[in-house]
C-alpha cells in the first residue's frame, strides 16, 4: 500500500525531505529490524566462539565429544532457523542437527527450513552449513517438495564409514516421507530412488535407529498391509518394514512386523488338518485336488499357507521325479524327433496334453513312462525341453485358479511365473513373444519387488528380472551389424511411457540415449556400461537367507582367445554361424579331479545355446580337448565345491527360469560324467557352502569371446 508523504520545506537546510507517518505497521517493521540485528549479533558471537575452539585444535580432534563446542553449535543451529521453524517451540530441536558428513572431522550443521504456508512458492528446504574460512556458511540447499514439516533429523552411519542425513518429514494430511541425504563434493545428494523402495509411510511414525547393533542405522516405513481387506489409512491393517541403505541408490530389506493383532478369519480347521496329512504322506496329487475342492472353506491366510507348503513340497519332489524321467528317456531313446517320440509321432508339447497321453495307443508298451507323465501333470508339473532332452518344471498356470483365494503376494507371484511357464520369455521360442509383452513382464516383476520387499520369493523374481532385462536390451538386434531396429526402439519408447515409475524406464532411457550417439548400434563399451547399471557390481555374488556363501572365493573368466578350445566347441556343437547366429564363450581353468591336470569349464552364450532356464556349458580336457560333460541349463557363476564325489569336485549351480523354482543344486560326478541338467540334481541342503565361484563376472553375449 502506497504511504501518504508530507513534504516540508526546510528553510535552514535548503532541501526537501519525505516523512512517512509512524503507523503501527512501521513500528512492527522497525521491531523486526531490531530483532534481526540482535540475531545477527548473537550469530557473530557464536561463530567467533566456535572458531576459537576449532583454531586451537588439530584435525584429529573429536568435536562431537566437546561439550562446549556442542552447546555453541546447538545455539547456532537454533539461530539459523527461520521464524516458521520456531513457531512450534516443542519441535525446534527437531529442525536441525549436527554431525560429521565428510572427512575433515569438523561437524556440519543441517537445518530444515519450515516452509511458509501462506507463500505458494515456498517449498521448504534442507540447508547445509559447513565450517569454511573461519565460520559456518551455507554451502548447499535442496527443496523439500512442499512437505509440511519434519518429525526428526538424524545424522549417523548409513553404511560403514559413510554418514548420512536421515529425515522423517510430514506430507499430505497425515503421511510421512523418509529421505536419506549424503554429502558429495559439498552437495546434498538424495540417495534412495523411489523406484527402488517405497519410502512413504501411512503415518509419520517411522523409526531411525540401529536395531541390530552393528553401528549402521536402519529405518522403518509403515505401510498398509497389502493383504488388508480394508485399505483405508485409519481402519486398515499395517506393517512396519525395516530397511538398510545399500550404499547405492536402493535399500536392503531387514525385517517386517505386523502392527497389532491380525484379524480373525473364518476357516475350516478339519480341512487344514486333512490337507496337511496328504502333504506329510507325500500324496501331492491328492493334496492339490483336495485343496482346490475346499478352498472356499478356508481363510485367505490358510489358503496362502497351503499353496506355499504345496509349492515347497513340489519343488522338493521335482529332483527325484526328474531323475526318474531322465532314466526313462535313456531307456526308451526318448529324444526330440527320435526314438519313441518318432514312433508315436509326438511333439514336445504333446507330453503336456493329458488327452493325448491317456490315449491307449500312446506309450502302450511304456506304461511306466505314461504313468509318470500323468502323475506329474496331476501334481502341477509340465514337460519343458532344452536341446532335445526333456525335464519337468512347475506349471504355474495350474495354480491360477487359487488367485482369488490367496494373499495378494501369492497371487501376484503366481501370475508372474505363470507367464514364464506358459511361454518362457528367453527360450528358443523367444522371437515369438512380442517385445511389449517382455516389457510388461519385467514391469510386473518390478511392481512385485516394490509391493512385497519381504517376500520369500524375491530371489526367484530378482533372478528372472535380471535375465528378462538383459534379454530385452541385448537380444533384439542384428547380430552382424549390431544395430537396433526401429520396431525395437518403438517398444523401448512405449515401455518408457508406460512404466515411468519403474527402474525399467531409467535403464531404457540411458540405453536409448547411448545407442543414439552411435547410430543405434550396440558397442562393447555400452554393453559394459549397461551391465554395470543392471547389476551394479562387476562380480555376481551369491546371496541367500538359507545358505551361508560368505566363504566363497570369486574368479572372473579368462579373457584371451583359445583357438584349440574354440575348435573343440565348434566340432562338438556342429556350430554353423549362418544358421545358429552369434555364439560367445567364457571359460576358466580348474582341476576338478585332483590329478594335476586342469579341465576347462566353458560357459556359452547366444540365442541358439541360451534360454530362460540357463545356457549350455561344457567341461573339456585341457590336454585332449575332448568334452567330458555337457550342461544344458547352467547359470553363472558356477561354484566348484570343496566336496568331492567319485574323486571329482561337486558343482553347485543355480536353478531358475523356464518354470523352475529358484534353488541351488549339487551336481555330482557319476564316475563317467556330470549329469547334464542341474534341475534334476538334488538341492543343496547344507547351511554353509565353501568353494570357488568361476565365471563370476557379469556376462552377456558381448562380454564373451565370439566364436569366429
Amino acid at each position: 500500500m502506497r504511504q501518504k508523504i508530507r513534504r516540508i520545506a526546510s528553510v535552514t537546510l535548503g532541501f526537501t525531505i519525505a516523512i512517512v507517518p509512524l503507523q503501527q505497521t512501521s513500528l512492527g517493521y522497525l521491531s523486526g529490524i531490531t530483532a534481526m540485528a540482535e540475531q545477527t549479533k548473537a550469530s557473530d558471537r557464536l561463530q567467533n566462539s566456535i572458531s576459537a575452539i576449532i583454531n586451537k585444535n588439530d584435525k584429529s580432534y573429536d568435536y562431537m565429544k566437546d561439550n562446549k563446542y556442542m552447546n555453541l553449535a546447538n545455539e547456532l543451529g537454533v539461530n539459523l532457523l527461520t521464524k516458521y521453524s520456531k513457531e512450534n517451540e516443542r519441535k525446534i530441536s527437531k529442525h536441525f542437527n549436527i554431525g560429521n558428513l565428510d572427512e575433515d572431522n569438523i561437524p556440519e550443521i543441517i537445518v530444515y527450513e519450515q516452509r511458509d504456508f501462506s507463500n505458494i512458492d515456498d517449498e521448504g528446504a534442507l540447508v547445509l552449513y559447513k565450517y569454511k574460512d573461519g565460520e559456518y556458511k551455507e554451502i548447499d540447499r535442496v527443496s523439500m517438495n512442499y512437505d509440511n514439516g519434519v518429525e526428526n533429523i538424524i545424522i549417523g552411519e548409513g553404511k560403514t564409514g559413510k554418514n548420512g542425513i536421515f529425515i522423517n518429514s510430514n506430507v499430505g494430511a497425515h503421511s510421512g516421507q523418509l529421505y536419506l541425504f549424503t554429502l558429495e563434493n559439498d552437495k546434498l545428494v538424495n540417495r534412495i530412488s523411489p523406484k527402488k523402495a517405497n519410502l512413504l509411510s501411512v503415518y509419520p511414525n517411522g523409526e531411525i535407529k540401529d536395531i541390530d547393533k552393528d553401528g549402521i542405522l536402519e529405518f522403518s516405513i509403515q505401510e498398509i498391509d497389502p493383504e488388508s481387506a480394508d485399505s483405508s489409512s485409519v481402519n486398515s491393517e499395517k506393517i512396519n518394514i525395516w530397511y538398510k541403505w545399500d550404499g547405492k541408490d536402493g535399500v536392503n530389506f531387514v525385517k517386517y512386523e505386523k502392527v497389532g493383532e491380525p484379524k480373525e478369519e473364518k476357516t475350516d480347521k478339519k480341512v487344514v488338518s486333512n490337507y496337511n496329512e496328504f502333504i506329510n504322506k507325500g500324496n501331492l496329487s491328492k493334496a492339490f485336488d483336495y485343496l482346490n475342492e475346499n478352498k472356499d472353506k478356508l481363510s485367505i491366510r490358510d489358503n496362502s499357507e497351503g499353496i506355499r507348503t504345496y509349492l515347497s513340497a513340489l519343488n522338493e519332489e521335482l529332483s527325484s521325479v526328474n531323475t526318474t524321467f531322465n532314466k526313462y528317456q535313456e531307456k526308451y531313446k526318448m529324444f526330440e524327433n527320435q526314438g519313441i517320440m518318432k514312433t508315436y509321432k509326438l511333439k514336445a508339447t504333446d507330453l503336456n496334453d493329458v488327452n493325448i497321453i491317456e490315449n491307449a495307443s500312446v506309450f502302450s508298451k511304456e506304461k511306466d513312462l505314461k504313468e509318470l507323465l500323468l502323475n506329474a501333470n496331476s501334481m502341477g508339473l509340465k514337460v519343458a525341453t532344452a536341446e532335445g532332452s526333456y525335464y519337468f518344471v512347475i506349471d504355474y498356470e495350474k495354480f491360477l485358479g487359487f488367485s482369488d483365494s490367496v494373499s495378494s503376494e501369492i497371487s501376484d507371484y503366481l501370475k508372474v511365473f505363470a507367464s514364464e511357464s506358459s511361454k518362457p520369455g528367453l527360450s528358443e521360442e523367444y522371437v515369438k513373444i512380442p517385445l511389449d509383452e517382455i516389457a510388461s513382464r519385467i514391469a510386473a516383476m518390478e511392481e512385485f519387488r516394490l509391493m512385497y520387499p519381504y517376500s520369500k520369493y524375491l530371489p526367484e523374481v530378482n533372478q528372472m528380472h535380471e535375465w528378462y532385462l538383459r534379454g530385452y536390451i541385448f537380444s533384439p538386434h542384428d547380430l552382424t551389424t549390431h544395430k537396433v531396429n526401429s520396431d525395437t526402439l518403438k517398444s523401448y519408447n512405449k515401455a518408457m511411457e508406460n512404466y515411468e515409475h519403474l527402474v525399467l524406464h531409467d535403464i531404457l532411457k540411458t540405453y536409448t540415449e547411448e545407442i543414439a550417439k552411435n547410430g543405434n548400434k550396440i558397442t562393447e563399451d555400452l554393453v559394459d556400461k549397461m551391465n554395470q547399471i543392471i547389476n551394479q557390481d562387476e562380480i555376481i555374488e551369491f546371496k541367500s537367507d538359507a545358505i551361508d556363501f560368505s566363504g566363497i572365493k570369486y574368479k572372473s573368466s579368462e579373457t584371451e582367445r583359445n583357438e584349440k578350445l574354440e575348435k573343440a566347441i565348434i566340432d562338438y556343437l556342429e556350430y554353423d554361424k549362418n544358421q545358429d547366429g552369434k555364439v560367445a564363450y567364457s571359460y576358466n581353468y580348474i582341476d576338478l579331479n585332483g590329478d594335476g591336470k586342469k579341465e576347462i569349464f566353458v560357459y556359452l552364450l547366444g540365442q541358439s545355446v541360451s534360454g530362460s532356464g540357463g545356457s549350455t556349458a561344457l567341461i573339456i580336457g585341457e590336454e585332449s580337448y575332448e568334452v567330458i560333460s555337457k550342461f544344458t541349463l547352467a547359470r553363472n557363476p558356477i561354484i566348484i565345491s570343496e566336496d568331492k564325489t567319485n574323486g571329482w569336485n561337486d558343482i553347485i549351480m543355480q536353478v531358475a527360469g523356464g518354470g523352475a523354482e529358484f534353488s541351488y543344486a549339487r551336481v555330482k560326478f557319476d564316475g563317467k560324467k556330470y549329469p547334464s541338467n542341474p534341475s534334476m540334481a538334488p538341492k543343496v541342503e547344507e547351511k554353509v557352502v565353501k568353494g570357488t565361484a568361476i565365471i563370476s563376472n557379469i556376462l552377456s553375449i558381448e562380454d564373451g569371446i565370439e566364436i569366429k
